[in-house]
C-alpha cells in the first residue's frame, strides 16, 4: 500500500532532492480522498480535476507516478 512512499524516498536519493517534499508528494497518491475519488471514476462517474477528466487508475500500487513527481520535483 505504501509502495509509492517507499519509491519517492529512494528516488530522492537518487535525483538528490528533498526526501520530505517528495514523500509528501508522493503521499497524495495513497490518501484516502484520492483513492475515494478514483473509486468515483471506476463506478462510472464523470469526474474532473482541474478541467481534466479523470480515468480510474489504482495509484497505490504504480511506481512510474511517484517517479516522475520525484524527478520533477528535482527540477524545482
Amino acid at each position: 500500500f505504501f509502495l509509492p512512499l517507499m519509491v519517492a524516498a529512494s528516488a530522492a536519493v537518487k535525483f538528490k532532492t528533498n526526501m520530505s517534499l517528495a514523500i509528501a508528494i508522493a503521499g497524495v497518491l495513497v490518501h484516502p480522498g484520492f483513492i475515494e475519488l478514483m473509486a468515483k471514476a471506476a463506478q462510472g462517474e464523470h469526474v474532473e480535476f482541474a478541467f481534466i477528466p479523470v480515468t480510474a487508475v489504482k495509484y497505490t500500487y504504480t511506481v512510474i507516478p511517484a517517479l516522475v513527481m520525484t524527478w520533477c520535483l528535482s527540477y524545482i
